[in-house]
């Protein structure tokens, strides 16, 4: 069962000191009471003293230190030094009862009878007044430490003929009433009803309305003369009040709970002595017997829970409960509740564990650590106990050594269940809250190891989490784990990684909370928590260890130095360049890619590496790295490469000479893209890059017509375009339009031919001569290229041959001429003015060239088609001149019609244009003549002239 109070001395061995010579060495000076608050203690002895002691708190940590540094298994006391010594009275009768008043620093002592009145702290009298006759004088339980409306504190003063209620403040002590009743010696205060006792009996006396409710009498049985039962009164709970009763000769007693209205309301006590004096600190009863014995029962129950023997210590006079107590640090209690730091060696070695470190840091952390250990070790000791030369207290034993000695008995389940009623009974504002949540935290860890050592992990895994557990702890469990077989050691291998993965998972969710620790401490335990985590997620292959290890990676792990070598060792490269993602190191998040792409390292995982690496380029800022890494995947996967410089946030960081020079230098295929970029989207105008582009595009088409496909295809293009009907598009709408060959090389001459002749129809300046010697080399099978150029350089007459004899591609021919031999295309249109009269040349040579084709058919379809579309960019005598003479005039028709009509459009807009004319002039002969008339003329000679 567990005691709830330990008997601890506070002062040792007190004697007068002060005129110790001159009393009577036959008389022992004795303690008769004692009270407490803060670092103060006041004890009364039968001399008429009292003396006052203050803690030294200097000694008192230093005891502390050494208790610890002992393994002490006791209560560390407070040190008390005296501090000063007052004499009540004249004569040296007993102090009776101390009551303090901290709230106004006042001090009530009853001694010889009397009341007198002193200040607080140093025990000065604080005026001369005093109060004779008084048996008992008590404060209302529900105003401790509280004060009335006006600043002063009502006391109740059993008198020899009265109750008297007394006001007392720093200024004064005044009479409020008086209470008939005689010969009142004992009694406590609840609200407006006062418990009270005679020699004989007790009574609930309502001192508002002057009310009296009769008790039981003090003594059982028949009356006896000079009984020693004296009445002994306590305020209990909330509404409650305990009196003692017993035989005549006081070999035992009762104890009986009246609640407010004079009923009984629980059990009675059963004492074995009647008591000497009796002390409540909810929900334990003290009672004091001769022969220094204490008997502790529960209220709640009513049954004795401990007896405490203080005869071999000092003898016992009586108890006194103090209203605030005294702090008394339980030693033992530190050292579990302490934190210290963790210091381990392999298991494999040999070594010691190092001595802990005396560097002024871990000095620091250390007195740090003992002072919060201290401080929630520390109770409250309420109850005194004084008598002989010496004063002690009970001290409340806390839970936590009952929970450890079940836990120490491996009775784990009840040790659980008493934490988790205790935990209940922990209400907000508890101020020893913070204690009782340690003691808790102690209990769980330690059962979670205890279910360790049973490998029962979910068990052990349930009351950690409940216990907060440093997880480097289980850390050090698991590596340090139980001597037995490796097959036994195989089967437990993967429970306890669940477990300790599950556990691991749990504390990280509560990183940056400052409870698990901040700063250097608090990731140093994450830094473990990660490593850990990290290590056994590898070392699974289940779909969902993937997906929690790929969520660990994205979060980022504070071992981040531990994990990429882990990584490495394993071979997880994908999950390294995620690692490095996570920490956004784009150099070696763009390393580890490449070294993935080119083979050097290899995973499985990682999927689409050039896209991946392409993307991260485009939204990267380093520069640095934009050039590196994107020429290096130029050289590898040029298509993918040249679209990060042709980004336009990129393109306008570097000179496009530079990236040309390195396209150059890594591929061909980039180099010739980058170009068409600058030429077709950005439409940079430095002929350099045109002549260029055009020098690379005949090269590669050069280069192509080398093969025997290429050289068929192109004929058989021609052959069929030939052979088309006059409906037809011109001959480089005709390629734009062809089916894509399935033949790559045929197909890549056919894109790299229509960019050509795109390039050649442009407005671009290029040297023209140089081009056409080097097409000149294939002519047979470059014609369209061929035609664009003579028209550049006015060989216009050798244009139009080709384009209406050796392809027959008349809607060429006249697009031709329309646009003044710049381009072949009927999409392209140049309508400058100074094109008009080389229009009119080039259709009339177009005439000339349809009337000498060698088919009838053609001659005349051509004819008749070019003059009935563009007769009127020829000059109708010109028609006249070259039309065979052969042909009838209904050939003609249509091209003299629309002559005639435009002649005689021609006249009329002309004789319009003469009368529009000279009614402009009469008008401003009108005006003229009106101005004279209004302004009159004048006479203008030579001297006016000069003038």
């Amino acid at each position: 069962m567990q005691q709830p109070y330990t008997f601890q001395v506070l002062l040792d061995e007190l004697s007068m000191e002060e005129g110790e010579s001159e009393r009577d060495s036959s008389v022992t000076t004795s303690t008769t009471c004692a009270e407490a608050y803060g670092d103060h203690l006041y004890v009364g002895n039968t001399e008429g003293q009292v003396l006052h002691f203050v803690v030294d708190k200097e000694s008192s940590s230093v005891n502390v230190l050494v208790a610890q540094g002992q393994k002490s298994k006791h209560q560390v006391v407070p040190s008390y030094s005296i501090a000063s010594r007052q004499k009540i009275g004249t004569l040296k009768k007993p102090i009776t009862n101390l009551l303090l008043l901290p709230q106004i620093e006042r001090a009530v002592v009853l001694c010889n009878n009397t009341l007198f009145f002193h200040t607080l702290p140093n025990f000065t009298p604080a005026t001369s007044r005093r109060i004779k006759e008084v048996n008992a004088v008590f404060q209302d339980i529900e105003k401790e430490g509280h004060t009335e409306a006006d600043g002063s504190v009502s006391l109740t003063v059993l008198a020899k003929r009265l109750i008297r209620i007394v006001s007392i403040s720093r200024e004064d002590v005044k009479l409020i009433k008086d209470v008939d009743y005689s010969g009142a010696i004992a009694g406590c205060q609840r609200g407006s009803i006062a418990c009270v006792a005679n020699a004989l009996t007790y009574d609930l006396i309502d001192v508002d309305n002057i009310r009296k409710i009769p008790l039981i009498e003090i003594t059982q049985g028949e009356p006896v003369k000079n009984s020693s039962n004296l009445p002994l009164v306590a305020c209990v709970g909330e509404d409650e009040f305990l009196v003692t009763s017993g035989p005549p000769g006081g070999d035992n007693g009762i104890g009986m709970f009246i609640d407010m209205n004079g009923d009984v309301t629980r059990g009675t006590l059963m004492f074995s002595q009647y008591p000497k004096s009796i002390a409540v600190e909810f929900p334990f009863v003290a009672a004091l017997s001769e022969g220094g014995m204490i008997e502790l029962h529960n209220v709640l129950s009513q049954q004795p829970t401990q007896v405490i023997n203080t005869s071999d210590i000092f003898s016992s006079t009586t108890l006194c409960r103090v209203s605030r107590g005294c702090s008394v640090t339980i030693s033992s209690l530190a050292e579990k509740l302490a934190m210290v730091e963790l210091r381990t060696v392999p298991k494999s070695t040999t070594c010691q564990i190092p001595s802990e470190p005396s560097t002024p840091l871990h000095i620091h952390r250390r007195m740090e650590e003992i002072e919060v250990a201290q401080r929630i070790s520390t109770v409250s000791a309420r109850i005194f106990v004084a008598g002989g030369q010496k004063v002690g207290c009970l001290v409340t034993t806390p839970q936590l050594i009952h929970l450890d000695e079940l836990l120490g008995n491996n009775e784990i389940e009840e040790a659980l269940v008493t934490a988790k009623e205790s935990f209940k009974t922990l209400e907000p504002g508890n101020p020893q809250a913070e204690r009782i949540y340690h003691e808790l935290s102690y209990t769980h860890q330690k059962a979670g190891f205890l279910y360790l050592g049973r490998t029962l992990f979910d068990d052990a895994l349930r009351v950690f989490k409940l216990g907060n557990a440093d997880p480097r702890l289980l850390v050090l469990k698991n590596t340090h784990g139980p001597d037995v077989s490796e097959d036994i050691l195989t089967e437990l291998r993967d429970s306890a990684s669940q477990m300790l993965k599950a556990y691991m998972s749990f504390f990280r969710e509560k990183k940056g909370f400052g409870s698990v620790g901040v700063g250097d401490a608090g990731y140093n335990l994450f830094r473990v928590v990660d490593y850990v985590l990290l290590k056994i997620l590898l070392n699974s292959t289940t779909f969902e260890s993937k997906v929690e290890l790929e969520d660990l990676i994205d979060g980022g792990v504070d071992c981040f130095e531990e994990a990429v070598t882990m990584l490495e060792e394993k071979g997880r490269y994908f999950l390294l360049g995620r690692l490095f993602e996570s920490k956004k190191f784009d150099r070696d998040i763009l390393e580890t890619w490449a070294k993935l792409i080119d083979g050097t390292w290899v995973d499985q995982e990682f999927q689409n590496g050039p896209e991946k690496l392409t993307n991260f380029l485009l939204q990267c800022d380093d520069l640095v790295l934009i050039w590196k890494y994107g020429t290096w995947l130029v050289e590898r996967f040029p298509k993918l490469g040249i679209s990060i410089f042709m980004d336009d946030r990129i393109s306008r960081s570097f000179k496009i000479d530079d990236i040309l020079q390195e396209l150059g230098d890594k591929s061909a295929e980039a180099y010739m893209e980058y170009l068409e970029f600058l030429v077709f989207k950005e439409r940079q105008l430095e002929p350099k890059y045109y002549n260029e582009l055009i020098n690379l595009y005949i090269t590669k088409i050069l280069s192509s017509l080398e093969d025997i496909g290429v050289r068929a295809n192109i004929e058989a293009t021609v052959d069929h375009f030939r052979r088309m009907p006059f409906t037809k598009p011109s001959y480089i709408e005709y390629l734009s339009t062809l089916t894509p060959s399935t033949n790559p090389k045929i197909h890549e001459f056919t894109n790299t031919r229509v960019g050509l002749l795109n390039l050649l129809q442009g407005v671009f300046d290029y040297d023209t001569e140089a081009v056409l010697k080097r097409v000149q080399r294939e002519q047979y099978f470059l014609l369209a290229e061929l035609i664009i150029l003579y028209g550049r350089l006015n060989r216009h007459a050798e244009a139009i041959r080709l384009l209406s004899h050796d392809l027959k591609d008349f809607e060429g021919a006249e697009a031709y001429c329309l646009n003044g031999g710049t381009t072949i295309s009927s999409f392209l249109r140049n309508d400058r003015i100074d094109v008009e009269k080389t229009r009119e040349d080039l259709f009339s040579l177009l005439l000339v060239d349809y009337l000498s084709l060698p088919q009838y058919e053609d001659r005349l379809v051509q004819t008749c088609r070019i003059l009935d579309r563009w007769g009127t960019c020829l000059d109708v005598n010109m028609v006249l001149e070259v039309i065979p003479d052969s042909w009838s005039v209904d050939i003609l028709s249509g091209f003299l019609t629309s002559t005639l009509r435009r002649l005689v459009q021609q006249k009329r807009e002309i004789q319009i244009t003469k009368t529009l004319r000279r009614l402009e002039h009469v008008n401003a002969s009108v005006a003229l003549i009106d101005y004279y008339a209004k302004e009159g003329g004048y006479l203008e000679t030579e001297a006016s002239q000069a003038a």
